[in-house]
């Protein structure tokens, strides 16, 4: 078992408390959370982070009732369109940089930041400087690639929805809690009729209205700040756990369309084993008795993604569904940008994406010093023949699904 593992094992980061992803929890969320799971908490290793996430849930719970008395009201009228972009994908596969290249679009697009995931409950009434002194919790850089990190960077929802949800009914609660990954896997599909992992209703219902609250208030944002200043916007989504969720996602937005990235599962691998490496253990309330658990987090994460993935795209349009590969997005990003707008016919009064505003801001994001200084990660070691052994029998399907060889 240990032969085949390729996941470093440098346990560290006990007393850290920068970039948390629970940090924005209110105190009735982190109360919810701890009653929850009180005897998984080791009080003792992550004392100074327990006391830092109580401390900023007190200041989050005095912003998130202000905000809710200012704003509850508009919040819960906001109707939010039918038809979203919405990015899935195993993580480290592109779906970051997909989402950094198309919300470049501003006049088409919007979508939620670092800081409105981060502070799900309170994001609208922050005030620039307050936002300026959060920056201390948070690096510049993400700890797994040392890409760009900063409050305006488009982000993930699910980690808005893991907070709201206070762990109860997200699949990134294994974060905190790696010990209890298994009870989590029905959070990836919410789906009460799956034979492998069926949810209960009532995690299923936490789950779906910490979503809709949260893309509602993205949307509020976003209307509030446009208004009156051009045509309607979409909405851009982007959560690789979403990839289990085609089925779910399509019903509630009947005419939203799926970008799929995907990715040679052996590069994959060593990527994600190398962000479980740097920055799992910033995470954790509860560590991992050992790295065969984050292993395990990884190969069954791939494979409810895929087959989750495989069952539910068969029954939506073709049209609505776009598979992007990693290589082509990583050597050419204008092209399938391009390729994108066409077939989703993204452009206003379908006009060509050549010359367009968006193209253009696209050529300056990728000629930025930003991403020209941005190196991917170079592995030390190819992944030994146990290593690729165990994926390709653990992610036979994906090998399959997008046509890579062993």
């Amino acid at each position: 078992m240990a032969e085949r593992a390729h996941i470093p094992w440098r346990p560290r980061d006990f007393s850290s408390v920068k970039n948390h992803p629970l940090s924005g929890m209110t105190f009735p969320q982190w109360f919810r959370l701890v009653r929850k799971y009180y005897a998984d908490i080791e009080y003792v290793r992550y004392f100074p982070r327990l006391v830092f996430l109580t401390a900023m849930s007190f200041f989050n719970a005095l912003f998130a009732c202000i905000e809710m008395v200012l704003y509850g009201r508009a919040i819960s009228k906001t109707r939010v369109g039918d038809d979203p972009i919405i990015i899935v994908g195993h993580p480290r596969t592109g779906t970051t940089h997909l989402h950094n290249l198309l919300t470049l679009d501003e006049d088409s697009f919007y979508t939620c930041t670092t800081f409105d995931v981060g502070f799900p409950s309170s994001f609208l009434l922050f005030p620039k400087r307050v936002r300026e002194m959060l920056k201390a919790i948070m690096d510049d850089t993400r700890p797994m690639d040392n890409m760009r990190l900063a409050h305006d960077t488009p982000q993930e929802d699910e980690v808005a929805t893991n907070q709201l949800s206070s762990c109860l009914a997200s699949p990134y609660a294994p974060l905190m809690f790696p010990r209890l990954e298994e009870t989590f896997r029905p959070f990836y599909r919410l789906d009460g009729e799956d034979e492998e992992y069926p949810c209960k209703l009532e995690d299923a219902r936490i789950w779906r209205d910490s979503f809709w609250y949260f893309v509602q208030k993205v949307t509020y944002a976003a209307e509030k700040k446009k208004r009156g200043k051009g045509r309607r916007r979409r909405l851009v989504l982007k959560s690789p756990v979403h990839m289990a969720r085609i089925k779910l996602l399509a019903r509630m937005f009947p005419k939203a369309q799926f970008l799929v990235c995907h990715r040679h599962p052996y590069e994959t691998f060593q990527s994600a084993a190398n962000m479980a490496d740097k920055y799992y253990w910033s995470c954790f309330l509860q560590a991992p008795r050992n790295r065969q658990e984050i292993e395990e987090f990884i190969f069954r994460q791939g494979e409810i993604l895929h087959d989750a993935y495989e069952k539910d795209v068969k029954d939506i349009s073709p049209t609505r569904v776009m598979e992007i590969p990693f290589a082509e997005l990583d050597e050419r990003p204008l092209e399938t940008l391009e390729k994108i707008y066409n077939k989703f016919e993204l452009n206003n009064k379908k006009e060509k994406y050549k010359g367009s505003d968006a193209e253009k801001k696209a050529k300056a994001y990728i000629g930025s010093a930003a991403l020209q200084n941005f190196k991917k990660n170079a592995f030390a070691a190819d992944l030994s023949r146990a290593t690729k052994r165990e994926i390709n029998r653990r992610w036979s399907k994906w090998f399959r699904l997008f046509d890579y060889t062993f």
